[in-house]
C-alpha cells in the first residue's frame, strides 16, 4: 500500500475495495500485478527490485511524504518512506467552469463500475474545457467536513461507481469505464453518473478533477444544482420560416462544407440570458428529419450565423452562444424533402449550460388564404400537429396530456378583439373563447408565446401589430382528413366580425 502522509491518497493491490489501484513490476519488467489485479504471493530469497506505477490524482505532483507498506505471509509489515518535491506541471487545458444540469434524460450508469444503466435516469455535470491536451482521467469527489471522498471515476477496477463521458450524443468511454480523450480548443463535455443520495438533497457540496497525460490536472468545484426551466414553450423564443437563402454552407452530413445546393433558412429571436450550447430542429409533422449542432451524432448539421456576419459553429459543428437579452439568428439547414411541404411541421428547441431548454412549434411553407373586410384582413394557415398542450376536449383551459392542433392566423386591423371561434365547415366541430356554453376551448397564444386566454378561457386584446397569432384546439378526430375544412371568425370590441375559411 502506497499512502499520502494526510492519509488522503491511498493506492494498494486489492481490487474492489474503493482504493485506486497499483501497477507492481519486478526488476526484468515482468509485470506482477496489474492496477485492477490482486497480487499474489511472491517469493524472493534475499531481496528484490520491484516497480511501482500509480495513476496521477494530483496528491504525488503536489509533493509531501509517502510511505509504501508491504505484508509478508506471516502478516508481518515493513514500511519505508519518501519525500517528494512538488512538481510544476502547467496544464494547457483550462477547466472553464462545472455545473450541475437537469437530472436525465439518459440512463447510463448504475451503482457500480459497469456502463450499463439501471433503470434510474442519472444526474448530469455541464464540463467547459478550452485548450489541448489528453485528458486521460477525471472523478467527482463529494465534500464532508472539510475532506475530499471519491465517490464517481472513470478508472476501472477500484469499485467506485462509474462516470459516462459524453460529447454531444456519443459516449467517450472505452469498454471498461476509462477515457482517453484528445482535446482541442473549446470542448464541452457532459459527465452522467448515478445518485449516491447525496446529489438530490442538495445540501452537499462537490468538486471534480480531471488528469491529463502530461501529468498535469485541473481541479474545480461544481456549481451547487440549481432549479431550470422544464422544456416546455419558450417565452423568449420567435421563429420565422425564411425559406431558400443564397448561400451554400451545409450538406447531408455534419460538415460545415456546401454540397452545390442553396441552403433553407430560418430566422430566430432569443430574448434570454445565458449560454446557448445545442440547436436542434426536428420534424413533428410529416416525413421524419431532424438536424442539429450536435458533433458525431450522425444528424444533418445547422449551420448559426450572424445576420449578415459570420458563422458561430465551430470547426466540429457545435454551438456556444453567449445571449444577454436579446439575439437576432439565422440558422441554415440542408432541404431534407420537407421543408417545401405544406403537411410538415417542425419544432425547435434550444438547451442552455444550465439545463433550460426553450423550444417552440413552427410550420414550413404552407399556403394561405386571405379574407379582407373593412374591419380588418385575416390570413389562415392549413392546420398541423404541435407539440404544445394547452386545452383537450373541455370547456375550458386545461391540458389533456396530448399534443393540440394549431393554426397560424395573422390577423390585422384595428381594435380589440372581444372573442373567436373556429368551426369545422365540413363537420360538426366546434370551438371557441366563449366560456360556460358547452363547446370545446380555443386557446390563443400571442407575441412572446404568451397565452391571451383568462383563466377562464375568455380573451380581450388588442390586435398585435406585426406578429402572428397561434390557435390552439383539441382534434376532434377530423384534422387527419384532407376534405376537412375550418372557419375562423374574430369578433370584434365594436361589435363587427371577420371571418376567414381555410380553404377558401
Amino acid at each position: 500500500m502506497l499512502k499520502s502522509i494526510d492519509g488522503e491518497a491511498i493506492w494498494d493491490t486489492t481490487p474492489g475495495n474503493g482504493i485506486w489501484g497499483m501497477e507492481v513490476r519486478d526488476s526484468s519488467g515482468e509485470i506482477l500485478s496489474g492496477s485492477n489485479d490482486q497480487l499474489s504471493m511472491t517469493p524472493f530469497l534475499g531481496g528484490m527490485g520491484i516497480e511501482i506505477s500509480v495513476a496521477g490524482n494530483g496528491a504525488i505532483a503536489s509533493g509531501g511524504k509517502f510511505t509504501l507498506t508491504a505484508q509478508f505471509i506471516d502478516n508481518s509489515k515493513s514500511s519505508a518512506s519518501i519525500t517528494l518535491q512538488p512538481v510544476e506541471v502547467e496544464s494547457r487545458v483550462s477547466l472553464l467552469s462545472a455545473r450541475w444540469g437537469s437530472k436525465g434524460p439518459r440512463d447510463l450508469t448504475g451503482k457500480n463500475e459497469n456502463l450499463r444503466g439501471d433503470g434510474n435516469t442519472d444526474n448530469r455535470v455541464y464540463l467547459e474545457l478550452d485548450g489541448e491536451g489528453t485528458l486521460v482521467s477525471l472523478e467527482v469527489y463529494n465534500i464532508a467536513d472539510g475532506k475530499s471522498t471519491a465517490m464517481w471515476d472513470t478508472i476501472p477496477g477500484n469499485g467506485r461507481w462509474a462516470i459516462a463521458v459524453v460529447e454531444g450524443n456519443k459516449i467517450l468511454n472505452r469498454s471498461d469505464g476509462s477515457i482517453k480523450l484528445d482535446l482541442t480548443g473549446r470542448t464541452d463535455l457532459d459527465l452522467w453518473m448515478t445518485d449516491n443520495g447525496k446529489i438530490g438533497d442538495g445540501r452537499n457540496r462537490f468538486e471534480t478533477i480531471l488528469h491529463f497525460s502530461d501529468g498535469s490536472h485541473q481541479r474545480v468545484k461544481i456549481e451547487n444544482p440549481q432549479t431550470v426551466a422544464t422544456t416546455g414553450q419558450s417565452k423568449g423564443l420567435e421563429i420565422t420560416f425564411m425559406e431558400k437563402g443564397n448561400r451554400d454552407i451545409v450538406g447531408r452530413d455534419e460538415r460545415l462544407s456546401g454540397n452545390g445546393k442553396t441552403d433553407w433558412r430560418l430566422g430566430i429571436v432569443l430574448e434570454s440570458s445565458g449560454t446557448v450550447v445545442e440547436m436542434k430542429v426536428t420534424n413533428v409533422k410529416g416525413p421524419d428529419g431532424g438536424w442539429d449542432t450536435i458533433p458525431g451524432n450522425g444528424k444533418w448539421l445547422i449551420a448559426v450565423k450572424q445576420p449578415g456576419g459570420s458563422i458561430l459553429n465551430s470547426p466540429k459543428g457545435s454551438v456556444r452562444l453567449s445571449v444577454d437579452g436579446t439575439a437576432s439568428l439565422e440558422l441554415w439547414v440542408e432541404d431534407n424533402g420537407t421543408l417545401d411541404d405544406p403537411d410538415s411541421a417542425f419544432s425547435i428547441s434550444l438547451t442552455f449550460s444550465n439545463g433550460q431548454v426553450l423550444k417552440k412549434d413552427f410550420q414550413g411553407k404552407r399556403d394561405e388564404v386571405t379574407s379582407v373586410t373593412e374591419d380588418g384582413e385575416l390570413i389562415l394557415s392549413k392546420p398541423w400537429k404541435a407539440q404544445s398542450d394547452y386545452v383537450g376536449p373541455y370547456d375550458q383551459m386545461k391540458e389533456n396530456g396530448k399534443g393540440d392542433w394549431v393554426f397560424t392566423l395573422k390577423i390585422k386591423g384595428k381594435g380589440t378583439v372581444k372573442s373567436m371561434s373556429l368551426r369545422e365547415i365540413t363537420g360538426s366541430g366546434e370551438w371557441d373563447t366563449i366560456p360556460g356554453n358547452g363547446r370545446w376551448a380555443l386557446a390563443v397564444r400571442g407575441p412572446g408565446n404568451r397565452l391571451l386566454n383568462n383563466s377562464n378561457g375568455s380573451v380581450s386584446f388588442p390586435v398585435p401589430p406585426n406578429h402572428n397569432l397561434h390557435i390552439f384546439v383539441e382534434d376532434n378526430g377530423s384534422f387527419k382528413l384532407e376534405r376537412s375544412r375550418y372557419e375562423v371568425t374574430v369578433n370584434w370590441d365594436d361589435g363587427t366580425s371577420t371571418k376567414v375559411d381555410s380553404q377558401e
